[in-house]
């Protein structure tokens, strides 16, 4: 195979999200793109990142929208790769080609609009979604039951389509002796709101500490539904046992999973990257019985029904209560957990953006490139 006289060039296109971790570390999605940029620099691969910063507020995220295309226009890769349709529907309308997508889920076609939301957000990514499974040359799916639903729902064919697991740091998530926590500490970490089953999860806590007495729940969140949160816990009167924890510097997180006896996120749809790192800390979890954590965490955790706080909190008793069910949770959860990390996510994006190239280097007659 011939080679170009340069080196392949990647447009990472992280708008309308942000890449910078550490300095931002509020979504799961920006650890995604942190992880994927700081990969594809890790290998030597000559990239272009394309960001409009961290957005603070509705505001900011309309003005930087607008003006984002703009910035778009004059760049040149060799493929382009955009790890939300969001920023990926500009490379769509402004013609910018070969593109690879990541659809992260499917969430604004499940729920209406404003309910879990801002309603003219959830416009604009089913929009994206849209576009991206019928203009993007590859899409990028981090489960099977993703893929699934968008073969569905959009008809677009399997080989268009493939799918690549999410990642973790083991040096940095990884199990340490139990403590004897006293009370039994229960965790939470990730957004602040109902779509992410945070309401549930109070619900189902205020059960069970009229079952268990000797309890607590730590909440790591942020988000739109954080004050309505504070004030389920007063109306459950559970409050005493309840404490926000806000937002945890990055160097903290391993040493939170580790203080914990199990791990909650009843999410109502998408699978949170929090659930793989307690797991790999030796964390038993309790997860949402949804398509992409059945795919996820398969027999590694209990999955129960996000809906059903009376649910949950079974399921919580049983890991707090049955030391053998405990222990089995957290030897399967660090197994599991075993299968995936950052650099097989990285890997495996790049060949898919690597194989547009060649596709395209052909298609337009151009010199073929590769790494």
């Amino acid at each position: 195979m011939a080679k170009d006289d340069r080196q392949t060039k990647l447009g990472v296109i992280i708008h309308p999200y942000y890449w910078n971790w550490e300095k931002y570390p509020y979504r799961g999605i920006d650890r995604y793109n942190s992880e994927i940029v700081k990969g594809l620099k890790k290998r030597g691969i000559k990239i272009d990142v394309i960001d409009s910063g961290y957005v603070h507020n509705h505001f900011q995220g309309i003005v930087r929208e607008l003006l984002f295309p703009f910035k778009m226009i004059s760049r040149r890769a060799d493929c382009f790769f955009a790890p939300h349709a969001m920023g990926g529907k500009w490379a769509i309308i402004i013609g910018k080609k070969p593109l690879v997508t990541v659809i992260q889920d499917l969430l604004p076609f499940a729920y209406g609009d404003g309910q879990y939301d801002w309603a003219p957000k959830y416009f604009v990514k089913r929009l994206s979604i849209r576009l991206a499974c019928k203009k993007s040359q590859k899409l990028i799916v981090g489960y099977p039951s993703t893929k699934k639903e968008i073969m569905e729902h959009f008809a677009v064919p399997a080989e268009k389509i493939i799918v690549v697991p999410y990642g973790i740091d083991h040096s940095r998530f990884f199990p340490a002796p139990p403590r004897e926590n006293s009370p039994q500490r229960i965790l939470f970490i990730g957004e602040a709101a109902r779509a992410k089953g945070a309401d549930s999860l109070l619900n189902a806590f205020a059960i069970l500490s009229s079952r268990m007495k000797n309890v607590e729940l730590k909440m790591a969140s942020r988000g739109r539904d954080l004050e309505m949160l504070k004030h389920m816990t007063l109306n459950l009167k559970i409050d005493d046992k309840v404490e926000f924890l806000g937002r945890i510097p990055e160097e903290e997180l391993p040493d939170l999973y580790r203080s914990a006896d199990i791990f909650v996120f009843p999410s109502r749809h998408g699978f949170g990257l929090p659930t793989i790192e307690a797991m790999a800390s030796g964390v038993p979890t309790i997860s949402g019985k949804i398509f992409d954590a059945i795919d996820f965490v398969g027999q590694a955790g209990l999955l129960a029904d996000p809906n059903s706080p009376e649910e949950i909190a079974r399921d919580m008793e049983r890991l707090l209560t049955d030391r053998k069910l405990w222990q089995h949770y957290r030897e399967a959860g660090v197994k599991r957990a075993k299968e995936f990390s950052w650099d097989r996510t990285v890997e495996e994006t790049l060949a898919v953006c690597l194989e547009e190239v060649i596709k395209f280097a052909k298609k337009s007659g151009r010199l073929k490139i590769c790494r």
